[in-house]
């Protein structure tokens, strides 16, 4: 019994223990500059092709099965706009990816609160174009929580809004990092799951989601200034566009409504005499104006004795 215990703590110690190496390779790798782009070497047509991409497998979509993680320098990162996507690639991406396919479960259900379907369709969407930032074909989901990447998401697609061909307004950002965010909730509570369908998420993934999560607290705090100015901004386009007494005296006032207000009294003259119900007003759309600001007039506030 004790020998069986002992092997299979072994077998799950080296699984991490390679999945770990695995990601500290990788991360080496990314953080190597590119390589310089050469001329390539004139060859005979004749002879057979020696470069890497002659050897390398194709899909049988055409794409090509090298690791396509595109991560770039922080210098570089600072100087490129927020990558875009056609909205038709990136759901084409995002359902290739049986995480995301969880995710959207997961926000549906009752453990994520069983969102509406096409909030929650917005969600994964939002998590799926922050993955591109980092790779041109979103795949590997434990990138989001990779220090290294989410600081190329975080100067790409936030700092580097202004960029952008249409940037995005501060609230569509906060909704990126609330969709970032119920991403990694739902990674802290299903792992297990993420597990069995072979996404690796181990101990120190699930400590470095939590440091993320503090990351997003400081990124929302640093929009929050700018959600206030667009408050007040839309709160004074509503109280712009608000009628004043004035303009409203000047609509009753009007010609328009005056013959407005003289047709519904007739029709309901002749709807009372004839004892059929009718349309309160015969011209579509038209307010009877009249009416309302008489009724608001002659109105009594509760607990105001009658005059």
């Amino acid at each position: 019994m004790f020998h069986t215990n002992t092997s299979s703590i072994f077998f799950r110690y080296n699984n991490e223990i390679a999945i770990k190496r695995e990601r500290i390779r990788q991360k080496k790798k990314l953080s190597q500059p590119p390589p310089k782009h050469s001329k390539p070497p004139i060859s005979h047509p004749n002879e057979p092709s020696t470069s890497a991409a002659a050897f390398m497998p194709v899909r049988s979509d055409g794409e090509s099965s090298s690791d396509d993680v595109e991560i770039e320098e922080d210098e570089n990162s600072a100087r490129l706009p927020p990558k875009e996507i056609p909205p038709s690639v990136l759901k084409k991406n995002i359902d290739r990816i049986p995480a995301m396919q969880e995710f959207l479960k997961y926000l549906e259900s009752m453990d994520g609160g069983c969102r509406p379907k096409r909030a929650s369709i917005e969600n994964v969407r939002r998590v799926g174009k922050l993955l591109s930032q980092v790779q041109t074909t979103p795949s590997d989901v434990t990138l989001l929580w990779d220090d290294v990447a989410l600081d190329v998401v975080r100067q790409r697609f936030f700092e580097n809004n202004s960029m952008a061909e249409k940037p995005r307004n501060v609230n569509t950002l906060r909704a990126y990092i609330t969709a970032l965010r119920l991403f990694y909730q739902f990674v802290l509570a299903k792992y297990r799951s993420l597990n069995r369908m072979g996404t690796k998420v181990i101990n120190e993934d699930l400590d470095n989601i939590k440091s993320c999560n503090v990351l997003l607290d400081g990124w929302l705090k640093t929009l929050a200034p700018a959600v206030h100015i667009r408050k007040a901004a839309m709160r004074k386009i509503d109280e712009d566009e608000r009628l004043s007494k004035e303009d409203l005296r000047k609509l009753v006032n009007s010609e328009e409504s005056k013959k407005t207000h003289t047709r519904n009294v007739t029709t309901r003259a002749q709807t009372r005499n004839s004892g059929i119900p009718g349309p309160v007003c015969q011209v579509p759309g038209q307010l009877d104006c009249a009416n309302v600001v008489q009724g608001r007039a002659t109105s009594r506030r509760p607990g105001e004795p009658h005059g």
